[in-house]
């Protein structure tokens, strides 16, 4: 049984233990002589203070029970909270040790790749020799941290429900930018075995096709990615702001961080904007 069950079962036992001594305290003042009704009097009062007294220790003994569950469940909250926002951290240094080593230079090899075999074409060794050069720029495959909180972590919707919001964002996100690296590595591995097939030479419009792929695979990249450090950064300042002031966990921004989110901004104005926007 909960404290608060306890509580209120007590708070009715004494209400009806106290109608039951003041109906019994009536019966006997309307049916008895003076003597008896003042010895009568005496009993009730002498029982109901007696009942009091133990009521009131019963009452504060669950009074301190409450507050200590209440205790517990708020550095539970606390707990709770501070996973989600070192989840966030392990998410945003994940997603850094991808952009910084893979996904900008994978950008920037993929247009120099596209506009040097504009530049060559007609001379197949120059055009194969630019498609050679993202042959070998795969993605490491990813993971993310994702965080239920509809059903695990309620009481932190009931402080702040946009996070819900923001979570839905975290996991579209997080899963759109793993089928993006998923397509660049198959399409590597397209290209790769078709080299092999045509003997290492590959016509220009064949070319062309796979590093148009290519650069449309890198714009979506650095736009998710983008989007996707947004989303993180603003979770953990919610989860920052709802927190305890002096237990709570606060986001350590990882070094170089800044820097990746303005090349990554750079493109993204360039590209013309980001297809995932929360809204707020």
């Amino acid at each position: 049984m909960t404290p608060d069950a306890r509580y209120n079962l007590l708070v009715g036992l004494g209400l009806a233990v106290g109608t039951a001594l003041f109906i019994a305290f009536l019966t006997t003042i309307i049916n008895a002589h003076a003597g008896e009704a003042a010895g009568a009097l005496g009993s009730i009062v002498g029982g109901g203070v007696g009942a009091g007294g133990a009521a009131l220790a019963v009452l504060l003994a669950f009074s301190r029970e409450r507050a200590e569950e209440r205790r517990k469940d708020e550095e539970r909250q606390i707990r709770q909270i501070n996973a989600v926002i070192a989840g966030i951290a392990f998410n945003i240094e994940m997603l850094l040790h991808i952009v910084v080593p893979n996904i900008l230079p994978h950008h920037k090899l993929s247009y120099s790749a596209y506009l040097g075999l504009q530049s060559a074409k007609g001379d197949d060794d120059r055009m194969n020799s630019f498609f050679s050069r993202v042959l070998f720029m795969t993605c490491p495959e990813l993971y993310f941290i994702e965080f239920d909180f509809w059903r695990e972590l309620l009481f932190i919707v009931e402080r702040d429900a946009n996070l819900l919001n923001q979570s839905g964002w975290l996991t579209a996100l997080a899963r759109q930018i793993q089928s993006q690296t998923l397509q660049r590595n198959q399409n590597i591995d397209h290209g790769t075995r078709l080299t092999d097939q045509q003997g290492g030479k590959l016509s220009y419009y064949v070319l062309e096709n796979i590093l148009q792929r290519h650069v449309s695979i890198a714009n979506a990249e650095c736009i998710t990615a983008w989007s996707l450090f947004k989303v993180l950064l603003e979770m953990a300042h919610s989860l920052e702001v709802i927190n305890d002031k002096e237990k709570g966990k606060k986001l350590i921004r990882p070094a170089g961080l800044d820097a990746a989110m303005k090349e990554l901004k750079q493109i993204v104005d360039q590209v013309g904007g980001p297809p995932f926007t929360p809204q707020h």
